[in-house]
């Protein structure tokens, strides 16, 4: 369906940007966030897809997203 959006969707790129040089931007980690698989899905549910629109909060150590399954 999307051909530049190809699997493992279960990994996220976490990007460190300076905010007084954001040039120097590196990526930090690159977490699995369904080690397990995820939900494998059901008649009733979807499987786990991924994750998109990931808001972080670094100084409460919090971070949120909306997860497809």
């Amino acid at each position: 369906e999307f051909p530049d959006c190809q699997p493992p969707h279960d990994s996220i790129s976490i990007v460190k940007v300076p905010l007084k040089k954001p040039t120097d931007a590196a990526v930090v980690a690159t977490p699995n966030l369904f080690p397990d698989g995820g939900f494998p899905g059901s008649p009733t549910g979807s499987a786990t897809a991924g994750c998109h629109d990931i808001t972080a909060y670094p100084s409460k150590d919090l971070a949120a997203g909306a997860c497809m399954g």
